[in-house]
């Protein structure tokens, strides 16, 4: 949420469920965007957008065994987190996973890379990088309906 009075006690339920998992939050980071290219109904509706990090400990293995734990942590905290925040203040989570980072939007495919920072930032690797450009026809669009590329 937008609200900093809404998102502390969510983010701190995240690191609580991720000690829960026996793995170590680290911290926030703010993605930096650029939202000056956005229309008024997707400023209005534009998310805060952070990323999490989750150490991984030695008691996982192996990459699959902290993708599931990372999976947990998502859907206990969603689960827990809509009982607390208003359905139009929630938390939203594009991806929690220690291969995939996903950034939505209510974007053209031409804003993409203008509005994350990160995209034109030269230190920023990927192997791949997958698009999807359509905006929903039969809802009113908004930032959690785009693509939900969470796991591939």
């Amino acid at each position: 949420p937008q609200d900093e009075q809404l998102r502390e006690p969510g983010e701190r339920n995240i690191a609580e469920k991720d000690q829960e998992e026996g793995l170590t939050f680290l911290g926030w980071r703010t993605v930096p965007v650029d939202d000056t290219m956005l229309g008024n109904a997707a400023k209005t509706a534009m998310p805060y957008i952070r990323q999490l990090f989750i150490k991984r400990e030695e008691n996982c293995t192996d990459n699959l065994q902290f993708e599931r734990k990372l999976y947990v942590v998502r859907k206990r905290a969603e689960k827990e987190l809509a009982k607390q925040i208003p359905i139009d203040q929630s938390f939203y989570f594009a991806s929690l996973s220690s291969r995939t980072i996903v950034y939505k939007g209510m974007l053209t495919t031409e804003q993409v890379n203008q509005f994350y920072l990160d995209l034109c930032d030269h230190d920023f690797e990927t192997a791949i990088a997958l698009f999807h450009s359509r905006f929903s026809t039969n809802t009113f669009p908004s930032w959690e309906r785009a693509h939900p590329n969470r796991y591939m």
